[in-house]
């Protein structure tokens, strides 16, 4: 026989996640902030949302230890905002909450049903397993702070060139430009001087170096292999931006200028 859809069990509850955490549920108390109480939209809005909860009646109830805060959003659906440690009842109604990482990998992007007794805003952690987990959602990525500013390790670029969903705004802006880029060895100094063009842009280039951490160049391939781990020291940055349009000799015109500037021909590593 098959069940109704609304007579299944979810598979995936708010408890399994406090077992996971290795928080005991009855230690636990879950809060629920509706974005229609204006002061706890407030304290959400303005990053207050610790100061704001340390404020309760008086004879609230000071036994729970984790203070599980949620932001209300449609529906009866819940996002975790943060967990707070209860460091003890100040007295007149005043907790003292402490910052704490337990659960921080997934503020903001841990979504639960709350249930039906939405007006119910403050509930024990042992209600966890009524509460379905709807998603966990994926980490947002920085946004791309401009050509200027980008300065990237190895594994960053590695990072942002592997997750192209994740890092869907910086992958469009590095697809969009011819460039002439400089990578450095952050511990000898040596400097590589090269140009992004054609198919792919400046991302096309650079996703080689992470597929094969010397893109081919000869003297960066001579450094790795006399020591295969130097790649891990590597910083990535844009010197120069260039439209699209730019023919192959305009692009390669710009990065002569650089090694010469820089002297990466005679002390850096570029081999011509």
């Amino acid at each position: 026989m098959v069940l109704p859809a609304s007579s299944l069990l979810p598979s995936l509850t708010l408890a399994h996640v406090l077992d996971a955490a290795g928080l005991d549920p009855a230690d636990v108390l879950l809060m629920r902030h509706p974005m229609s109480h204006a002061r706890a939209r407030e304290a959400l809005e303005l990053g207050t949302l610790r100061e704001y909860v340390s404020w309760q009646r008086e004879n609230f109830p000071a036994r729970h230890r984790y203070w599980l805060n949620f932001r209300g959003e449609e529906g009866t659906s819940a996002r975790l905002e943060a967990c707070y440690v209860n460091a003890g009842h100040l007295g007149e109604g005043r907790f003292d909450l402490q910052e704490t990482q337990i659960l921080a990998d997934l503020n903001g992007r841990l979504v639960i049903d709350w249930g039906s007794g939405t007006r119910s805003w403050a509930q024990n952690g042992t209600t966890g397993e009524r509460k379905q987990v709807l998603a966990i959602l994926e980490r947002p990525a920085a946004p791309f702070p401009g050509f200027e500013r980008l300065v990237l390790s190895f594994g960053e670029l590695s990072e942002v060139v592997s997750q192209p969903r994740r890092y869907a705004q910086w992958h469009t802006a590095l697809a969009s430009v011819n460039a002439v880029y400089l990578i450095v060895d952050t511990v000898s100094g040596k400097q590589y001087v090269g140009s992004a063009y054609g198919h792919g842009g400046l991302l096309g280039r650079w996703s080689e170096y992470v597929a094969t951490s010397h893109g081919g160049n000869k003297r960066l391939i001579e450094e790795l292999l006399v020591d295969p781990v130097a790649v891990k020291r590597y910083q990535y940055s844009v010197l120069q931006i260039l439209p699209r349009t730019a023919t192959v000799d305009d692009v390669v015109a710009v990065e002569t200028l650089y090694k010469d500037k820089l002297l990466t021909k005679d002390f850096g590593l570029n081999a011509n």
